[in-house]
């Protein structure tokens, strides 16, 4: 595994051909200035550089912030992913813009109805 920074704001870990995101902080930067965006573009350029072919991360929801908090999951899993709503601005949605699509979710992640929402973006050239 190959530990590398885009920027000096986002940890981010290569394994194999996919990267993982680890941290993109927001803390003390506007939100919808461009920084985040330009963070994850350079971390696609790291990753091609290095073939990777798939981004991954995980995005908390401690705060309920999403429709997947506070419920039992394991119940409807896949349902509740079908339907999720973003309730309070969680940042999956701004991962989904960036081209990032939900590929899981691991419930009770970090406490009893706090979940981890699990999602991917593709590096591998169209097909």
């Amino acid at each position: 595994m190959a530990r590398f920074s885009a920027g000096s704001a986002a940890n981010h870990t290569m394994a194999g051909r996919s990267g993982s995101c680890t941290r993109l902080p927001s803390a003390g930067r506007r939100v919808g200035g461009g920084v985040g965006r330009a963070l994850v573009a350079d971390l696609e350029v790291r990753a091609r550089e290095r073939s990777g072919l798939t981004l991954w991360l995980g995005t908390d929801d401690e705060d309920e912030m999403t429709s997947l908090a506070g419920v039992n999951l394991y119940a409807d899993l896949l349902g509740h992913l079908a339907h999720i709503k973003n309730l309070k601005g969680h940042p999956f949605e701004f991962y989904q813009k960036l081209g990032f699509t939900i590929v899981g979710v691991m419930p009770d992640a970090n406490g009893p109805g706090k979940p981890d929402i699990f999602m991917a973006k593709s590096l591998a050239p169209a097909r």
